[in-house]
């Protein structure tokens, strides 16, 4: 995906989502849903999940 981009949360009003390095170490976790970032840096993100 390269280094940057945007990311839209429409998943369940109050879901989180975690974002994971190649080791699958979590790196950040997105506000819950609805939310969004116009400029995410997605050059350390390897994999997306729901955050629990």
């Amino acid at each position: 995906m390269g280094t940057g981009g945007s990311w839209y949360n429409s998943q369940t009003a109050g879901t989180q989502t975690g974002f994971y390095d190649k080791y699958g170490e979590l790196t950040a976790v997105a506000p819950g849903a609805p939310s969004s970032d116009a400029y995410a840096h997605w050059g350390p993100v390897w994999s997306v999940w729901n955050y629990c």
